[in-house]
Parts: structure tokens; C-alpha cells; sequence
């Protein structure tokens, strides 16, 4: 089960442009999320006091907790009024400037295109946040791919069930 759920966890980031697959993906990876639960469950019943078990459902726990907040992570986006109130103000402030210009009959390029610039890539930045699978700033899922490859290097046969 968790050799799959690296698997499934490593191929979300590359669904983000098809939400059906995207979709399937997320519900197979909560599926094994509660395979593994169950097994964890399993255990403890087996032997409610063993030391492995005792620190196996903190583990799992915060598993399915952090599985639970990259999708709320995800589907949280800021909303378009915050989006059109941060690009008007970088519009009136763009204004203020030309008519502060306009009445010292002076034109300061230099402060346009530092202002312009500095508006142009907070802008960036607060959107490339937000979607952080479509932007330059990427989460780093080199950990995932380790583990993954370190599951391939030594292949286990299933427990018996």
C-alpha cells in the first residue's frame, strides 16, 4: 500500500491539466490511504501494546493529515475580487505617478519602470503561489522520489493476509 501511495503521490502534480485523471488519482490515493489505516488498525488489535505499533499510528496519522492539507492546499485559491483590487491599485497607483509627473512637468522613466516592475512581479509572485503546479516555484518532491526509488531497489513480497 505504500509503495502505491508514493506512486499515486509522485503522479499528482503531473495531472494538473486533466482534472478527470486528476480526480480518479486523488480517490485512488485516499483508497490506499485507508488501506493503510486498516492495516494500522489491524496491527493495533493484534497487539495494542507493542512499541512498533505505538509509533506506527502517529506516522499514518500525519500521513492522511498532510494528505488532507496539500488537497486543501490545492483547491484554495485566492478569489478574483482580491486579484482585481490588487491590480486596480497598481493601476491608480500607476495614475498617481503620471499625474504627479504631469504636474512638475517632469518625467522620472526610471521610478515608472521600477514601479511598473515592482507592481508586474509582486503580481507574479502572489499568483504563482497560489498555483503552485503551474508556476516557477514548484514543492520539491525529490524526498518522494527517493523513497520511491528505494522501494524499487529492494522489492518485498506482500505480507500474507
Amino acid at each position: 500500500a505504500l509503495r502505491k501511495l508514493v506512486r499515486l503521490r509522485l503522479a499528482l502534480p503531473n495531472l494538473s491539466n486533466a482534472p478527470d485523471e486528476l480526480d480518479a488519482t486523488r480517490k485512488a490515493l485516499v483508497s490506499e490511504l485507508d488501506v493503510v489505516w486498516s492495516a494500522v488498525q489491524r496491527a493495533h488489535e493484534k497487539s495494542p501494546q507493542s512499541v512498533l505499533v505505538s509509533q506506527i499510528v502517529p506516522s499514518a496519522n500525519e500521513v492522511i493529515d498532510l494528505n488532507t492539507t496539500r488537497y486543501w492546499a490545492a483547491n484554495s485559491h485566492m478569489p478574483a475580487a482580491v486579484l482585481v483590487m490588487l491590480a486596480a491599485c497598481a493601476v491608480v497607483a500607476c495614475m498617481l505617478i503620471g499625474h504627479s509627473c504631469g504636474q512638475t512637468e517632469r518625467r522620472h522613466a526610471g521610478l515608472w519602470f521600477a514601479l511598473i516592475t515592482l507592481f508586474g512581479l509582486t503580481l507574479y509572485v502572489i499568483l504563482d503561489f497560489d498555483r503552485p503546479t503551474l508556476g516557477v516555484v514548484r514543492v520539491d518532491h525529490t524526498p518522494l522520489e527517493q523513497l520511491q526509488a528505494s522501494f524499487e531497489a529492494n522489492p518485498l513480497s506482500p505480507p500474507p493476509e
